[in-house]
């Protein structure tokens, strides 16, 4: 693995500790360590925006404590993104595509479904991590990278899409279709050169393998969004 010796798992870094007297910058960090992103947040969220690929080779080698961990900046990345799709009103769209309504009284019905839904959504946001690090383990088999080692891949790829998504929010009041296209083409091209860095690939295998691995994990990710939906729908009718 990448920055460990050979025939090592473990490697012990010597951290040295400074105790500081409480000032408003430090009071500050204490407020960001609350939310678990003041290890290294601004330099893994620069380096994440920069080159996510090698970001998480970092993170799975000997500087993983420089770098804030990937749940971490999931949650806090997921958090914004489902708020500025809450103010987008997409959950309400998703489950009109999803849920028809055919009488007046499954209004109520569907509304308790929209709210339940919208609650929970970052948790079925997350099931697509390990279904797309199943499927590019599988294609990398021979890298000697585990699935965990994907997983933190994956993980980062997840967050990098919910950034590009709050850095682009503000053009929605343009266009909103047209933000969403500029969207989807931004992420899937951090998604391919992430994996091309990650996985030491040539840009042709990048493209095609990531491609794969998107749409096979969105269309099992869909299957269990769909469940969800209805299993939801009939709980709460």
């Amino acid at each position: 693995m990448e920055g460990f010796p050979e025939n090592e798992t473990e490697i012990e870094i010597i951290d040295k500790r400074i105790v500081k007297r409480i000032t408003v910058s430090n009071f500050l960090s204490n407020v960001l360590e609350a939310f678990n992103i003041s290890r290294g947040g601004v330099y893994t969220v620069k380096r994440l925006l920069i080159n996510p690929g090698q970001l998480a080779r970092e993170y799975i080698g000997v500087s993983r404590h420089r770098i804030t961990p990937p749940i971490n900046i999931l949650i806090i990345s997921t958090a914004i993104s489902l708020l500025l799709l809450t103010q987008l009103e997409f959950f309400d769209k998703v489950i009109d595509e999803s849920l028809i309504v055919t009488h007046p009284s499954q209004e109520d019905i569907k509304t308790e479904v929209i709210q339940t839904f919208t609650s929970y959504f970052n948790l079925l946001l997350w099931i697509y991590i390990p279904i797309s690090a199943l499927l590019s383990s599988w294609f990398n088999r021979k890298r000697g990278l585990n699935y965990a080692e994907n997983l933190v891949f994956q993980a980062y790829n997840l967050c990098v899409t919910n950034f590009v998504l709050i850095l682009f929010f503000p053009i929605t009041y343009w266009s909103l279709d047209v933000t969403f296209s500029i969207y989807q083409i931004a992420a899937f091209a951090y998604m391919v050169y992430g994996y091309k860095v990650f996985f030491r690939k040539k840009w042709i295998r990048s493209i095609l393998e990531t491609a794969a691995v998107f749409l096979i994990g969105s269309f099992l990710w869909s299957i269990v969004l769909i469940v969800v939906l209805v299993s939801i729908a009939y709980i709460v009718s």
